[in-house]
C-alpha cells in the first residue's frame, strides 16, 4: 500500500465523482465570484467491536493527503495548477491567481526526493468505513454494503443506528455526511474486508482500543479524519461509560 512511484499531475477534465463550477452572486449589494465542486453525499459508519473492545478503523491511501504534503515538504504547489490556468472573472473570487502556462503533464520526484515520494505512509490516513451515496437504496444498505467490503463485518440492517448528519467540505462541496453507529463481534467476521480492488480501494482494517480513544482523538501527529474525530468523541460521552 505504501510504495508510491510514477506520480504526476494532470488536468482535470472529467469526473464520475466530482464536478467543478464557479458561483456568481450578489451579496449585500458587493457582486462575488465563488469556486465550488459538486460531488456526492457519503456515509460513514462508526464500528464497535464488543469482542476485541475495540473500534474498527479504516487506514488508506489518500492521494490528496500525499499530494499536499508533498507540496509543503517540496515546495512544488505550482504543480497543482500547471496547465490550468484561465482569464480571470472580475469580481471578489477565493482562489489563487492563475498559473502560468506549462507542460500538460509534470512529473515528481528526482534524485533526493524519489525516496520520499516513495513512501506512501505521508498519504495514509485513519478513517471511518465510508462511501459515496451513489446507488437507488436506502443509506442503510449503502452502510452495511461498505462495511462488508471495507472490514469484512456482516452486520444486520437493523443494527445500523443514526447518529447525525453533517456537511462536509463547507468552503467547496457543501455535501452531506450521514454517520451511523453499529457494534460487531469476531463472530460477524465474513472475510479480511480490505475494499473494492476494482475501484482501486487498498484497505487496512485497523482496531483501536478504547483505553487509545481520547489520546487518539487530540494527538495531531495522528493522521486522522475530522468525521472519525467527532465520531469517537460523540463515542466517548454517550457510548463507552455504559460499556
Amino acid at each position: 500500500m505504501e510504495k508510491i512511484e510514477d506520480v504526476s499531475v494532470e488536468a482535470c477534465v472529467a469526473s464520475k465523482f466530482v464536478q467543478p463550477y464557479r458561483v456568481k452572486y450578489r451579496q449585500n449589494g458587493k457582486v462575488k465570484l465563488w469556486d465550488c465542486v459538486k460531488s456526492h453525499d457519503s456515509v460513514a459508519i462508526l464500528i464497535y467491536n464488543k469482542t476485541r473492545k475495540a473500534i474498527v478503523l479504516v487506514r488508506q491511501f489518500r492521494p490528496a493527503v500525499y499530494m499536499a504534503k508533498h507540496s509543503f515538504l517540496l515546495q512544488k504547489s505550482d504543480v497543482f495548477t500547471t496547465s490550468l490556468s484561465a482569464k480571470p472573472s472580475s469580481g471578489d473570487h477565493n482562489s489563487h491567481p492563475p498559473a502560468q502556462s506549462g507542460p500538460e503533464t509534470e512529473a515528481l520526484g528526482s534524485g533526493a526526493e524519489t525516496e520520499v515520494l516513495g513512501s506512501g505512509a505521508l498519504g495514509c490516513t485513519y478513517e471511518m468505513c465510508a462511501g459515496i451515496l451513489d446507488k437507488a437504496t436506502s443509506i442503510e444498505q449503502i452502510a452495511r454494503e461498505e462495511i462488508l467490503e471495507e472490514t469484512g463485518y456482516n452486520v444486520p440492517l437493523e443494527s445500523i443506528k443514526p447518529i447525525t448528519c453533517v456537511l462536509s467540505s463547507v468552503g467547496i462541496a457543501g455535501s452531506r455526511m450521514h454517520i451511523f453507529y453499529t457494534e460487531v463481534t469476531d463472530e460477524m467476521l465474513l472475510s479480511h474486508g480490505g475494499g473494492n480492488e476494482c475501484e482501486g480501494e487498498m484497505i487496512e482494517v485497523v482496531h483501536l482500543p478504547l483505553e487509545r480513544t481520547t489520546d487518539f482523538v487530540l494527538n495531531a501527529s495522528e493522521p486522522r479524519s475530522t468525521g472519525l474525530c467527532f465520531a469517537l468523541m460523540w463515542f466517548e460521552h454517550y457510548k463507552k461509560p455504559y460499556l
